[in-house]
């Protein structure tokens, strides 16, 4: 379900699609999976019993909280991009191949708003991208067999230790950030809202 929302660009009624939601959409159900599968998946790491059907439930939790962390990321992306659009930030079809996500999320609510977004929120974004980046574009390193582990986790490691609930409590942040600084947002989430764990 990709929502749409009609505005005025120039005299014209323009729909322009909103697929940040869909993404969102994904980010809470992926959180769903992971909150139903959670107490499976506590029994089976105490139990050790690692047999076909309990290796398809950990690979099913693994797959949800890699679906929380690339979704949220969808979202920003997505999200940003209609912003750029819904309010016709000049220049932005300009920027967008040349700007990273984050820097659009720098310069374009500030286009708008004569406003920034706070360096918590812009450090929420770099977090959520890094994670993102590490999964889809991992890089492999070697360790001697015996020897002891270097001093990163994997990314896989990192991602089970991170408390998901909260990782879409800080993505809602950031949204919300924006509908602070913009009127505008403000008023389109209070008549429409969407967002979850808010």
């Amino acid at each position: 379900m990709i929502l749409n929302v009609c505005v005025e660009i120039e005299n014209k009624s323009h729909w322009i699609e909103m697929p940040h939601r869909l993404y969102y959409e994904f980010v809470h159900k992926s959180l769903l999976t992971l909150q139903s599968l959670k107490p499976e998946v506590s029994k089976i790491h105490a139990s050790k019993d690692f047999c076909k059907t309990n290796l398809d439930k950990l690979y099913e939790n693994q797959m949800a909280m890699n679906g929380v962390v690339v979704y949220s990321a969808l979202a920003l992306e997505a999200y940003i991009n209609y912003y750029a659009t819904r309010y016709a930030i000049a220049f932005h079809k300009d920027y967008e191949k040349s700007l990273s996500t984050l820097n659009k999320w720098k310069i374009y609510p500030h286009l708008k708003t004569k406003k920034i977004l706070s360096e918590d929120v812009l450090e929420k974004i770099k977090k959520i991208f890094k994670l993102r980046n590490d999964i889809v574009h991992p890089k492999s390193s070697k360790a001697v067999v015996g020897g002891a582990q270097s001093g990163s986790l994997n990314i896989q490691k990192k991602i089970k230790s991170m408390d998901m609930k909260s990782f879409v409590v800080d993505l809602n942040s950031i949204f919300n950030a924006v509908s602070k600084i913009d009127g505008d947002e403000k008023a389109m989430n209070k008549q429409n809202p969407w967002l979850i764990y808010d």
